[in-house]
């Protein structure tokens, strides 16, 4: 858990230039409402902008191709 702290710090003054507390991140994440995620979950599961990648060989694909197509 020690180690994550420390992760989540180090993320945050690289890519944010801002270390929160944890009381702080804990607000934020409270603050989101189920509208939102229902709004994201929407954006990110929309089937027409789905991708996919298989690596190394596939003698049968028609099990891909079910869930890819479905």
């Amino acid at each position: 858990r020690k180690h994550l702290v420390h992760q989540e710090r180090l993320r945050q003054e690289l890519l944010e230039k801002e270390i929160m507390t944890p009381d702080e991140i804990k607000e934020r994440v409270r603050a989101v409402t189920a509208l939102e995620v229902q709004a994201l979950a929407k954006e990110l599961l929309d089937k027409k902008k789905r991708a996919m990648a298989f690596l190394g060989s596939q003698k049968d694909v028609s099990a891909f191709k079910k869930l890819v197509l479905s």
